[in-house]
């Protein structure tokens, strides 16, 4: 998603300090104009904002705080914009973090998936998608928490109801346009309809990992 979001601001006309835990990841984003480093805390000094898309929280951890961390290194007052999908402990401590370095830390979620951040449609700012305030680091996380587990838990729904549909002998065609005038449409149906009905999955660990972490953190947050 990272990436995505480096093509739509780089189309804008911003000026984009990379760093990546995969050279190659950055060396293609430099490629469309970026500026690569070799380290985050390089590419952080001198930049107006700090943006992170990583996943896992274990790595943002490792990048943002810490003696060497990249909140070391930011300006007072500089905002740090994280856009990973966390549990609500973790949020909190980096939140706490960032203070104590004088830095404005904000949960910043990003919806849907790769393919929305290529198109721009992800909920940012910059003119990037649709921008909306939440309420603190907590609400944030929280609204990702909850959005995930209703998002994840429609592609378990569509993926029953498309293999239901094969079995029946509906045609793909006939099903997802048919399905547009009725209560079954969604984001995911429009999405993933046709990789369902085709059985498109592979590869699917990266994806499937992401997801496992993002419901085990929401329903977390639900049995607390």
């Amino acid at each position: 998603m990272g990436s995505g979001v480096c093509r739509n601001l780089l189309n804008k006309g911003y000026a984009l300090q990379v760093w990546n835990r995969s050279p190659e990841k950055a060396a293609k984003v430099a490629g469309w104009g970026a500026e690569a480093f070799a380290t985050p805390q390089e590419a952080a000094r001198g930049a107006g904002v700090v943006m992170s898309c990583l996943s896992s929280v274990a790595a943002l951890k490792a990048v943002a705080g810490g003696a060497s961390g990249v909140f070391s290194c930011m300006g007072e007052g500089m905002a740090f914009y994280d856009m990973g999908t966390w549990d609500i402990e973790s949020v909190l401590a980096l939140d706490a973090e960032a203070e104590r370095h004088g830095v404005r830390y904000v949960h910043m979620p990003m919806g849907k998936g790769p393919e929305a951040a290529e198109a721009g449609e992800s909920p940012l700012f910059f003119g990037i998608g649709e921008a909306f305030y939440l309420g603190d680091v907590k609400a944030a996380c929280a609204f990702k928490l909850i959005t995930n587990l209703i998002g994840l838990s429609n592609n378990v729904i569509l993926t029953e109801g498309v293999f239901l549909a094969k079995r029946m002998g509906l045609s793909e065609e006939a099903f997802l346009n048919g399905a547009k005038s009725t209560g079954a449409w969604s984001y995911q149906m429009r999405n993933s309809g046709h990789k369902v009905f085709a059985e498109a999955f592979l590869p699917m660990r990266g994806t499937l990992d992401n997801a496992w972490k993002d419901m085990k953190f929401g329903v977390e947050m639900a049995e607390e």
